[in-house]
C-alpha cells in the first residue's frame, strides 16, 4: 500500500478482519464495520466497530475493505 493511502474501513471484525488489519497496518485504518449487532459500540484491536448505516451517516468518506 502507499504511504499516501488514505485511511480505510475494515468490514468484518473478525479473524479475517485482524489478518486484514496486519496487512495494511493499523495507522491506515479509520474502523471496522460489521453485521453483528454485539459488536456494534465496541471495539477490535482498539478501533471502533460500526454497523454499516451508522458508518455512513456519521462518516462514510473512507473507502472499505471486505473480508468476510
Amino acid at each position: 500500500m502507499s504511504k499516501n493511502m488514505e485511511k480505510v474501513v475494515i468490514f468484518g471484525a473478525e479473524r479475517y478482519g485482524a489478518q486484514a488489519l496486519q496487512e495494511i497496518g493499523k495507522d491506515k485504518v479509520f474502523c471496522f464495520l460489521d453485521n453483528d449487532k454485539n459488536k456494534w459500540g465496541t471495539e477490535y484491536f482498539n478501533l471502533p466497530v460500526y454497523g454499516i448505516n451508522a458508518y455512513k451517516e456519521k462518516f462514510g468518506q473512507y473507502p472499505i475493505y471486505t473480508t468476510s
